[in-house]
């Protein structure tokens, strides 16, 4: 009978191993990396997989940021004569399209 629990609880480990791995997967889409995700889920299940839900997107801010680099670069361009109005105006809605 103890080895019917042992199994069990092994069983029952490599379950909780697999979600905590996911979860660390979901954190890292997020753009969070590290193994502490997987950790934090492995040991602390409840609080581990709200903390990984909670996670704000770190991509979107990325993105947001390269879209304000992008569109500094391009007032440059355009401020110096390098772009024509037309071609200003077509490049600045194609950067405004992806916010």
């Amino acid at each position: 009978m103890w080895f019917l629990y042992f199994l069990l609880a092994i069983i029952g480990l490599w379950i909780f191993y697999l979600l905590a791995v996911e979860f660390q997967k979901a954190a890292k889409a997020k753009g969070w990396l590290g193994e502490k995700y997987k950790w934090i889920c492995f040991f602390l299940p409840l609080a581990g997989y709200l903390l990984v839900i909670a996670l704000p997107d770190r991509k979107s801010d990325v993105q947001s940021q390269n879209n304000a680099t992008a569109l500094k670069e391009l007032d440059q361009l355009h401020n110096s004569g390098a772009l024509t109005d037309d071609e200003y105006k077509k490049m600045r809605a194609d950067i405004l399209k992806t916010l």
